[in-house]
């Protein structure tokens, strides 16, 4: 079972499997009310499993607990943006 941490310090979302850090989604606050994704990152060994999408997920969500939007300049990111319609909502184009 994976296992996803918020390391907000770092500005990241970082999942686990057995212990080992496996992928990351990294992002920069700007302001009081934007996100960018800047970074996401899988293991090659662990594609195929959506934990990229989780990743992004993980940030939609805290942008919407945190009232914020986001900006996708990661381009895995961008594309999941592209096509979610549901993330219309906190997607700053």
């Amino acid at each position: 079972m994976f296992e996803y941490k918020l390391e907000e310090k770092k500005s990241r979302f970082a999942v686990y499997y057995e212990n080992d850090e496996i992928g990351e989604v990294s992002f920069v606050k700007t302001g009081e009310h934007l996100l960018i994704i800047d970074h996401t990152y899988v293991d090659p060994k662990w594609k195929g499993h959506s934990i990229g999408n989780e990743l992004v997920q993980k940030v939609v969500d805290f942008a919407i607990a945190n009232n914020r939007k986001i900006i996708p300049l990661c381009p895995f990111a961008k594309k999941v943006f592209e096509r979610t319609p549901a993330y219309s909502a906190v997607y700053s184009k």
